[in-house]
């Protein structure tokens, strides 16, 4: 009588799971071969158990219960940072050294025997993949629910600033000229902000169609720089002529506008952002360039500046959002965003985006300077903006 693949298998424990990390270390070259194996040799040994089941009860009656062991492998592949596919990989591997190593050794099997081994593989499968799922939804939902507590503690504290400044203008006390009142605009600013930058990052998220039309990047940024809420900052800008993207113009606002607020955030008082924005032609791209003076990086690794929800200087308040919609719209729209280092001055933050097809470079080589004087009183003369909307908000 020749021998059963459940006396090979459970025979052959060790060939098999050293042939399954040969196959595993093909496509995990990162990775130690002593950190592949996981729960695999647990899952060898219900197999051997399976196996013999088949061989006493019938072949159509019989039933492979969920895998413990299967199931940890897919939570193991979750926390090691392997994605979907190598989890099936994994019991595809198991299949393959059983029957390589077997035709090695010049041994075939009843095909009822294989019917009982596919069946418990593809057990296998499903049992993992919704144990790694499980830890994919669990994550999704921490993350969600740490969004969204970071996004209410900082309306909250908007709102609070408003209502005490609101409550101060109701008295008479204090005019819409008055230092309460750009408390006031201050917040509602906030507010606004980090509702914009919510819904750009939801935008992001979602993967949704980008709407892409033709933009003069030129207009584009002196509309975002006249948006801006007031500080004492001074913001120069100077353009090349005639530059056009293609871009989705949400997006784009709210990349430069987020990189533009950011750069007035952790300036000094009394300090400036240089805003440039330039064609490189021999790539066709457009570059913008914004240079704050806030006193160089204070982080050992820039890239931490654009992981969402992150704040390196609480002090400053937001939602840690900002940075990390420029990366994500940016690179949406097949750019590149960089930040270097220009301590003890400041940072200089580098977008780089696709030109448009209708861009006359000969003509963009030439800049356009919005005056300072300009730029200033845009964004420092804040009484004035108050009294301006109080007057349209009294007309409307």
């Amino acid at each position: 009588m020749g021998i059963t693949l459940h006396e090979f298998t459970s025979a052959n424990r060790g060939r098999i799971l050293e042939r399954i990390l040969d196959i595993l270390a093909e496509h995990a070259d990162e990775v130690p071969r002593d950190q592949l194996a996981g729960s695999l040799p647990q899952i060898i040994d219900e197999l051997v158990i399976a196996l013999g089941d088949g061989l006493v009860a019938p072949h159509d009656s019989l039933r492979v219960s969920p895998s413990d062991a299967a199931a940890r492998q897919g939570v193991f592949r979750f926390q090691a940072g392997c994605d979907l596919e190598m989890v099936v990989r994994c019991f595809g591997a198991l299949c393959d050294s059983i029957t390589a190593l077997a035709e090695e050794d010049g041994l075939t099997f009843h095909a009822a025997e294989f019917r009982i081994l596919n069946q418990s593989i593809d057990s296998g499968i499903a049992d993992a993949v919704e144990a790694f799922a499980a830890q994919v939804r669990h994550t999704d939902d921490a993350a969600a629910r740490e969004r969204i507590g970071a996004l209410a503690h900082e309306l909250r504290n908007a709102l609070a600033t408003v209502v005490v400044g609101f409550e101060t203008l109701k008295t008479g006390r204090a005019g819409f000229a008055s230092k309460t009142a750009t408390v006031v605009t201050r917040g509602l600013d906030r507010m606004q902000t980090l509702i914009s930058q919510t819904l750009a990052a939801s935008k992001l998220q979602a993967d949704s169609k980008l709407d892409l039309t033709t933009q003069g990047l030129g207009s584009l940024i002196r509309e975002v720089v006249e948006m801006v809420p007031p500080s004492d900052v001074h913001i120069e800008v100077n353009v090349a002529r005639d530059v056009m993207i293609e871009a989705d113009r949400t997006l784009m606002m709210s990349a430069v506008g987020n990189l533009i607020q950011n750069a007035v955030k952790f300036t000094h008082a009394g300090g400036a952002v240089d805003v440039r924005a330039v064609i490189n032609d021999n790539d066709h791209e457009a570059i913008i360039e914004v240079s704050d003076e806030c006193g160089g990086l204070r982080v050992t690794d820039p890239e931490t500046l654009f992981v969402p929800f992150h704040q390196h200087d609480p002090s400053r308040g937001g939602a840690g959002l900002g940075l990390a919609i420029v990366r994500d719209a940016v690179t949406a729209h097949g750019g590149t965003v960089e930040v270097r280092d220009e301590a003890p001055k400041g940072c200089l933050f580098i977008l780089r985006w696709p030109l448009s097809p209708r861009t006359d470079v000969r003509g963009a080589q030439h800049t356009d300077r919005l005056a300072p004087t300009e730029v200033s009183a845009r964004t420092n003369d804040a009484a004035s903006q108050l009294r301006r909307g109080a007057a349209g908000r009294g007309a409307s």
